[in-house]
């Protein structure tokens, strides 16, 4: 009887056992679940900030590609500035940003109220990956917009980006939000101008018709075109590091000295150039006529004054403000009183030491005090108030009305200058900024610019100037060349950088060469100056038909990003 008692306690305490172990299972198994979950829900949630950042990031993105190349390709088709006007007017920046800042089959903006809205669908996302994000972008005025000059419009713009990324993995639904901080740009509308090229071309060749080769001392870091087509010798052959375009279907190689046209970028592996940005033909004619005239400049010069009948320097005023710019008399065709004029960065501003025929004066513009100052040598001096930048303001403007037959000097580091001639420019010694970045060559971030503008006859490198010449500023001959005297005779003179442009009817030569070898005259280092593709351009500078806009760089700032939750 007691054994059959000992077997029941035995199996109640089995039961016991089990019953405790099976809850002590259960509550582990639990606990693994739970804890499964957990981290499932973190996985979720880390999941749906990622995507959430990933909409912030096509947010910004998109909005740089909506300014930068879709509102930009489409003003680019603008030709009269009253399209623009009447946005500014209007006070209607948001209309503005929505007519324009969209590519052909996309969505525009949401003008609605003060703000205008854009909301992307997602980019396809990896399958892995079960969720998706919306991201919209907001756009408000930040001020209204205005006409600072002429034909400049002026837009500000404040943005937000929100990003919500969802993961449908989960159940329910995993959501989180971001925010972008309010950031703010500045969108710039003008009509274009040549400066905005390395090198420009209607003709390229000489104005003998004698072809000019690009070859391995040709390097250009710009923009390039040319109405008619390029001509490549050797492998290597010409570097440029950005686009290239031309109006005929085929360009010229050098094939050993066997030339043959081809519809390609390369001849084989005989003539081989470099293209970082490819090379375009077939490209539209671009016509060399400009919106501004020579007129326009000789009268900015005069500052609505009547031309001297005699020879002299002038500086235009009422008796106490400068009201033109400086303007330069000769006699026409008589070398003998060509002008000279030597440029310094003086202690007190920019100095313009201008010789014509017996007459010297030193002209200097000081912007600290806003005045300028004319020293006539042997004579006396004279200070005005205001500086000699026409009667637009753009900034110095210098014209002669005959050849200028030297030309040298430093621009000082606040100086926007365009000297001006009717007829030929010499360049006799090195011209260069006072302010820029010599490794790599460029004047990003200053101020200081030159513009040099033969408008009937050509700009030229003097035989006399030195080796491995430096000419800092952009350069035109609309109806002539940029070239270097008697380019074809002596021994190679070294390298002539550019650090500008150079936009020119004929294409002149600069020396000569043979094989890969130089044999006389300057090699070619055309350096771009990039602020020419961001709205800078030297004062007065011919423009295009076309308009161009660009943004102050806003939209390159990094935003701070706000976890709004769910």
């Amino acid at each position: 009887m007691y054994k059959n008692n000992d077997k029941g306690v035995a199996l109640v305490i089995s039961l016991v056992i089990i019953s405790v172990f099976l809850i002590l299972t259960s509550v582990y198994l639990s606990g693994v679940v739970t804890e499964k979950k957990g981290a499932d829900t973190e996985e979720f949630v880390l999941q749906a900030l990622t995507l959430s950042e990933a909409g912030a990031s096509h947010g910004t993105s998109e909005l740089r590609e909506r300014i930068r190349t879709d509102l930009k390709g489409n003003i680019s088709g603008i030709r009269q500035a009253s399209a623009i006007a009447a946005y500014v007017t209007g006070n209607n920046s948001l209309g503005f940003l929505r007519d324009y800042a969209y590519a052909s089959g996309q969505g525009q903006f949401s003008v609605a109220g003060s703000k205008a809205t854009l909301t992307l669908a997602p980019l396809n996302l990896n399958a892995a990956v079960q969720g998706n994000y919306t991201a919209t972008i907001t756009v408000e005025p930040n001020g209204v917009p205005t006409n600072p000059s002429g034909e400049v419009f002026l837009f500000p713009y404040k943005y937000t980006i929100e990003s919500q990324g969802r993961v449908t993995k989960a159940v329910p639904n995993v959501t989180k939000t971001t925010r972008l901080l309010q950031g703010t740009f500045s969108l710039t509308c003008r009509r274009d101008t040549f400066a905005k090229f390395a090198l420009f071309t209607a003709h390229h060749k000489t104005p003998s018709g004698t072809t000019v080769w690009f070859t391995a001392n040709t390097n250009f870091t710009g923009p390039v075109h040319t109405n008619d087509r390029f001509s490549f010798a050797n492998n290597p052959s010409a570097h440029i590091t950005e686009e290239v375009t031309q109006h005929q279907n085929t360009a010229r190689y050098y094939n050993n000295g066997s030339t043959k046209l081809l519809d390609s970028d390369h001849n084989g592996t005989i003539d081989v150039p470099i293209f970082d940005h490819g090379f375009e033909r077939g490209y539209d004619i671009i016509n060399l006529e400009s919106s501004i005239t020579q007129t326009d400049l000789k009268n900015e010069a005069l500052g609505g004054q009547q031309e001297s009948g005699t020879n002299g320097i002038y500086v235009p005023n009422d008796g106490t403000h400068v009201t033109g710019g400086i303007y330069i008399r000769g006699n026409q065709g008589q070398h003998s009183d060509d002008s000279t004029i030597t440029m310094e960065a003086g202690a007190n501003g920019q100095v313009y030491t201008i010789t014509q025929g017996a007459t010297t004066k030193i002209i200097t513009v000081n912007y600290a005090t806003g005045e300028t100052t004319v020293q006539t040598v042997g004579g006396g001096t004279s200070t005005y108030q205001g500086i000699p930048d026409g009667v637009d303001d753009e900034g110095v403007i210098i014209y002669a009305n005959d050849d200028i037959k030297s030309l040298s000097g430093t621009i000082q580091r606040d100086s926007t200058v365009t000297v001006s001639a009717e007829k030929d420019i010499v360049i006799t010694d090195n011209i260069t900024y006072q302010d820029y970045n010599p490794d790599p060559l460029n004047a990003d971030g200053y101020t200081n610019l030159l513009g040099i503008l033969s408008w009937g006859g050509d700009v030229r490198i003097d035989d006399d100037a030195p080796n491995n010449i430096n000419i800092h500023g952009v350069v035109m001959a609309p109806n002539g060349i940029f070239t270097v005297d008697d380019y074809n005779q002596g021994a190679p003179k070294g390298t002539a950088t550019l650090l500008g442009g150079a936009i020119t009817d004929f294409y002149g030569p600069f020396g000569t060469f043979s094989g890969e070898n130089p044999t006389s005259g300057y090699g070619r280092n055309f350096v771009y100056d990039s602020r020419m593709l961001h709205g800078s351009a030297p004062p007065y500078f011919p423009y295009l038909a076309n308009f161009i806009s660009f943004d102050d760089g806003g939209l390159d700032n990094k935003l701070i990003w706000q976890d709004k939750g769910a």
